[in-house]
């Protein structure tokens, strides 16, 4: 098992440049590369999982139990650079099987994690061997989109970031701060000074779709009080929630405002 992880853990860092050895050190382990496979590496996001180095080692080794108990040979986990990781195999091109793997990572993970709050931070695809290190290294970067833009998703994917890419690349930059207080900085200091919940409002108001009678079942408050908030954000800011550009306005500067807290 030892023999095992380091191979893994070469592999996913780039430590093998020779697909020959490759193809023999994974033999050595009892784990033969099958032709026209693709692989995603996934890390493994734990809010309460374990820290100690030896805590995820002996967690690792339990999740390669659980995957070999259920017939998942094709998932393999280790702890690599301080961080519980993935690889999933699956035969290439095959969107189903890919989606299967998934699923079954994160179910194994759920499975013996009991309760515990978890995420999986996806990878690109791999259409072979020699892509793994890079999907890795996405994976990496995921993790850390979802901690910075605080993503809710217990399955973040590389394809799926769309616009928090260009925020977490953006973030800490005054063209980030300057866009945020363009739109939302009113909001804010009227929550400050009047103890308000106009911000969370909006927030809502936007994830419903601009719904007001949404919005306020969604906030446990009457309709009117709802209208009344919203007038007063369209009177402050000086913008129509309605109008889409504006509202996919809204909805960048209320993500970065979120990326702007984390910092």
């Amino acid at each position: 098992m030892k023999y095992f992880d380091q191979f893994l853990q070469d592999w996913m860092t780039g430590r093998i440049v020779s697909s020959v050895d490759l193809r023999l050190r994974a033999e050595a382990c009892g784990w033969p590369l099958e032709r026209h496979a693709s692989y995603i590496a996934g890390a493994a996001a734990l809010e309460d999982g374990p820290n100690d180095a030896k805590e995820q080692q002996e967690l690792a080794k339990r999740l390669n139990g659980e995957s070999v108990l259920r017939g998942c040979g094709g998932i393999k986990w280790t702890v690599l650079e301080g961080g519980l990781v993935v690889l999933l195999t699956f035969r290439g091109n095959d969107r189903e099987e890919e989606e299967g793997a998934v699923q079954a990572a994160w179910s194994i993970l759920q499975s013996v994690l009991r309760g515990k709050r978890a995420a999986l931070c996806l990878g690109r695809t791999a259409d072979g061997t020699d892509g793994v290190p890079d999907s890795y290294r996405d994976a990496k970067r995921v993790a850390e989109i979802r901690r910075v833009c605080r993503l809710g998703n217990d399955i973040v994917r590389y394809r799926e970031l769309g616009v928090y890419m260009l925020l977490y690349r953006l973030q800490g930059s005054e063209e980030l701060a300057e866009f945020s207080r363009m739109y939302v900085a009113p909001l804010l200091e009227m929550d400050r000074k009047q103890q308000g919940s106009l911000l969370t409002t909006l927030r809502t108001y936007i994830h419903c779709n601009c719904n007001a009678k949404e919005t306020a079942e969604r906030m446990f408050v009457h309709y009117n009080t709802i209208s009344y908030r919203l007038e007063r954000i369209r009177n402050e800011l000086g913008l129509r929630l309605d109008d889409p550009e504006t509202k996919l306005l809204v909805q960048l500067a209320l993500k970065a405002i979120d990326i702007g807290e984390s910092e």
